[in-house]
């Protein structure tokens, strides 16, 4: 079979939205070529490796909202409050602030520092000073401490319960379907039937579950027709 000309490469556009294989005016028989076969296998390939994905982050999400997962707790601490108003008693009403790591702890504790050692400047101010940092810094430590322990206690529930292998399992098979569609959006068809496949193929594969197939794989996927056409 000769190579898709030029012509039929843009004729594409007008063919993608017929069914694979079902193109006006090419015979069935340009489908049983080695090349056609290839690109058929890769197709059935990720059929069955979106059916495991699909059964791999439903086994997931059963772990995720189990009695162990929602008995985690919530990997954040206190860092600071905000004033919010007053009751009726006139009492002042204030909002718990939270950090969610390291890094937020300790920009909190460094701003909420520099703003309590401007009260006291100078050298008489020196010795408050080096003491209310060591203080600041002591306290600062003991919450990203706290934040750890927290960190670990979830690690540890994901663990047992299973979550953090099923989390894995989700991950590898994430990645198997990936894999699978880098090859067919980089296939390079070498028949108007192939080139028509692959594009009905992807732009299904763009719009249903159980594909990761986006905007820039679309891209690819012309880009290996166009390629075709250059043949």
């Amino acid at each position: 079979m000769p190579p898709i000309s030029r012509r039929k490469t843009l004729g594409l556009i007008a063919a993608v939205s017929l069914p694979p294989f079902a193109v006006v005016g090419v015979a069935p028989s340009v489908a049983g070529d080695g090349s056609m076969t290839a690109l058929r296998d890769l197709m059935e390939r990720h059929k069955a490796a979106a059916v495991a994905d699909d059964a791999a982050w439903n086994a997931l999400a059963d772990i995720e909202g189990s009695a162990a997962m929602e008995a985690c707790p919530s990997v954040r601490v206190q860092t600071s409050r905000l004033l919010t108003g007053r009751d009726d008693a006139g009492n002042d009403i204030w909002e718990p602030m939270y950090s969610y790591s390291p890094e937020e702890i300790e920009k909190v504790f460094r701003r909420h520092l520099e703003s309590q050692l401007c009260m006291a400047p100078g050298e008489r101010g020196a010795p408050w000073r080096e003491k209310y940092t060591a203080s600041s810094e002591a306290r600062m430590q003991a919450k990203i401490d706290e934040l750890a322990a927290l960190q670990a206690e979830v690690k540890r529930i994901e663990s047992e319960c299973g979550y953090t292998a099923a989390d894995e399992v989700a991950g590898r098979s994430a990645d198997d379907v990936k894999q699978i569609e880098r090859r067919i959006v980089g296939f390079v068809p070498t028949t108007l039937a192939e080139a028509v496949a692959l594009a009905t193929w992807v732009l299904d594969a763009r719009e249903r579950r159980g594909s990761y197939i986006e905007d820039d794989d679309v891209k690819s996927a012309l880009q290996s027709i166009a390629n075709a056409g250059r043949a």
